[in-house]
């Protein structure tokens, strides 16, 4: 399906981001998802029921995703205006001309939270697709992106449930109503040769290019607000009330305002382009201790053309987000890197997604890697062992071979090699013929020892492993 419509929510605070990594797999392959912004105002971790909010400014997830397109609400404002006719025309609707909104807020009306969620995200950092006139420079992700009417007591939508005519409002309902344009979208662009298949992915740096370059495409919305009612001294609480007022421009209560439905699909045919992106991805080492990171870099090259792929590229592993990295333009390709401590990937191999999620010239694409983490203990990556052990006296001589073997799938090399007491650390590369061990590898020699009384005697070794660790191991062996 080229797009998802999700009404279901909850606020950051009080739920999981797992499921980013789903929105992130969405935009790659293809697929816009749009999400309600939430219907308790600017506090989403209070349920709509209540009279007063206590737990403080929030947005809601998945709105707030990054991939994922927020959809607030807006309430008609039709004042003395004449706007409806009392006939429907030929294509069903009975609108005369665009009807001026204000932001949806019908908390005074009901007595309890009820009215556009919108705000800034605790998670996410902010886009740098998300850049318009009145986008707070707060450096977080801002919902929502647009929005439409929304308001069950004001012009509420008409639904038939089981043969029975119903009014609904929120924002889960011009959400799946805008989803609807964007089906309508994806077969205008289709039907004119703009793109090969549907399937838009991440709009949202489309609508933002849109705001700054085209005035004709949304109707910004100054006035309301989605303030709610708080009590005095619980988060965010200082005055009796806590929440955003919508201004001129982009703003935390209606986005960028609601669009123009045929100036948006006219401006967007222009700016559209069908190239394709691969992200290839790498890991430099691949295989890490505990203590230890790795750099993960994406490389996003063009199916076609010398322009390079803009945009940020995502980082997760399973359902966990590891980062995200600005693209930077390296002749036809961009990539984008990341550092990783072990301590976010889990012991064992990881399989790690590099995700970019297009812009408005390149499609989205992933692409992925293994990294290996290991354990760090002291000793536990080189582990000495004797043969035969204990070592028995043939005559007057010890014959036994001694043998060092890497467990940890990084390379060492072997800085320090005693006997007892005794330092032979120059002589290394004379017993062992080296003083590298190869990953997952062993070095052996074999000696002869005399002039002996029976006894215990420690053999003791130290190295430096490929990742800059250094290690100590030691085996005592009895001598009979």
């Amino acid at each position: 399906a080229p797009v998802i419509s999700m009404s279901y929510g909850g606020c950051e605070a009080q739920n999981s981001s797992s499921i980013r990594s789903l929105a992130q797999q969405a935009a790659a392959e293809g697929i816009t998802w749009v999400a309600s912004s939430g219907d308790s105002g600017a506090a989403a971790c209070d349920s709509a029921s209540a009279s007063t909010a206590t737990h403080g400014l929030a947005v809601n997830i998945p709105a707030s995703f990054p991939e994922v397109t927020a959809v607030g609400g807006t309430t008609f404002a039709e004042g003395s205006g004449s706007y409806w006719s009392t006939t429907q025309a030929s294509n069903g609707g009975s609108a005369t001309s665009y009807i001026p909104e204000t932001a949806w807020n019908d908390t005074p009306r009901r007595n309890q939270l009820t009215g556009t969620g919108g705000g800034a995200s605790i998670y996410y950092a902010k886009p740098s697709w998300q850049s318009a006139p009145g986008v707070p420079a707060d450096g977080m992700r801002d919902v929502p992106d647009l929005a439409f009417t929304a308001s069950a007591d004001h012009d509420g939508y008409l639904v038939v449930i089981n043969g029975t005519l119903s009014i609904v409002g929120g924002t889960s309902a011009p959400t799946p109503a805008f989803a609807g344009v964007l089906g309508l979208l994806n077969q205008y662009l289709l039907k004119n040769g703009k793109i090969t298949q549907a399937g838009l992915g991440n709009i949202n740096p489309t609508l933002y290019h849109l705001a700054q370059t085209t005035g004709s495409v949304f109707h910004d919305i100054t006035s309301g607000s989605n303030i709610v009612p708080c009590t005095v001294g619980t988060p965010n609480c200082t005055t009796g009330s806590l929440g955003y007022s919508a201004t001129a421009g982009y703003d935390r209560v209606t986005g960028l305002g609601s669009a123009d439905i045929n100036n948006m699909f006219a401006n967007w045919s222009s700016l559209v382009s069908s190239t394709g992106t691969t992200t290839a991805l790498s890991a430099n080492p691949s295989t890490i201790l505990s203590t230890a990171s790795t750099v993960l870099t994406a490389r996003v090259s063009p199916s076609s053309g010398t322009a390079a792929p803009s945009g940020t590229v995502s980082f997760t592993t399973g359902s966990k987000s590891l980062g995200s990295a600005a693209l930077t333009a390296s002749g036809s390709s961009s990539t984008g890197a990341l550092s990783v401590p072990a301590s976010s990937l889990v012991s064992g191999a990881n399989a790690i997604v590099a995700t970019y999620s297009g812009s408005t010239s390149f499609g989205g694409s992933s692409g992925s890697a293994i990294v290996t983490v290991t354990p760090a203990s002291s000793g536990s990556n080189v582990v000495p062992s004797v043969n035969p052990n204990p070592v028995t006296r043939t005559g007057t001589t010890w014959n036994f071979t001694l043998t060092l073997t890497e467990k940890a799938g990084v390379g060492t090399t072997l800085t320090g090699f005693t006997i007892n007491t005794a330092d032979y650390s120059a002589a290394i590369r004379t017993f062992f013929g080296t003083t590298q061990i190869a990953a997952n590898g062993s070095i052996a020699t074999t000696l002869h020892l005399s002039g002996l009384t029976p006894q215990t005697i420690v053999f003791g070794f130290k190295g430096t492993d490929a990742s800059g660790r250094t290690w100590t191991a030691s085996i005592p062996v009895p001598f009979q």
